[in-house]
């Protein structure tokens, strides 16, 4: 969480450069700080397909919205 802040600090210091941060660790931890581990396989590293799943509902819409704004900015 504390390299999150960080990176969040960061990209707020250079907005020009259209950086975003997308928080998928938050959503893979408990209130208690610690992994989930329904997200990931018997290893406790890799991430099964609940994880994934979870990356692509979290990371998807940022996607859209960049391209969208993207398309917007070439219709001008």
């Amino acid at each position: 969480m504390q390299a999150n802040a960080l990176i969040r600090e960061y990209i707020e210091e250079r907005r020009e450069q259209k950086m975003r941060l997308i928080d998928v660790c938050t959503a893979m931890t408990d209130d208690k700080g610690q992994a989930r581990a329904e997200l990931f396989g018997p290893d406790e590293l890799h991430m099964n397909p609940s994880g994934y799943k979870l990356w692509t509902t979290l990371i998807t819409p940022q996607l859209h919205a960049v391209l969208d704004a993207s398309d917007m900015a070439q219709a001008k």
